[in-house]
């Protein structure tokens, strides 16, 4: 396994249900520093949309916030 590397991983958001995806990265930050990248917008949102509003004030509060530790060695860090 990888020990002492930085390891970036591009996934969906952190918050949403976990896929293998978490519970490797999770894994990984054991012995290594791992940023989890949430995704970014893929279309645009529309404003009438109290779903997407929320999905945008989320996304801004996160970027706001910086890079937050989870775990271990595991932080993430939403992109607007």
């Amino acid at each position: 396994m990888l020990q002492g590397e930085n390891i970036v991983c591009f996934a969906k958001d952190w918050t949403e249900d976990p896929t293998s995806n978490n519970h490797v990265m999770k894994m990984l930050a054991r012995d290594n520093r791992v940023l989890w990248m949430n995704s970014i917008s893929t279309r645009a949102p529309s404003l009438t949309s109290s779903r997407d509003l929320g999905k945008i004030v989320t996304k801004l509060k996160g970027f706001a916030r910086g890079p937050i530790r989870v775990e271990g060695q595991l932080d993430i860090y939403t992109p607007i």
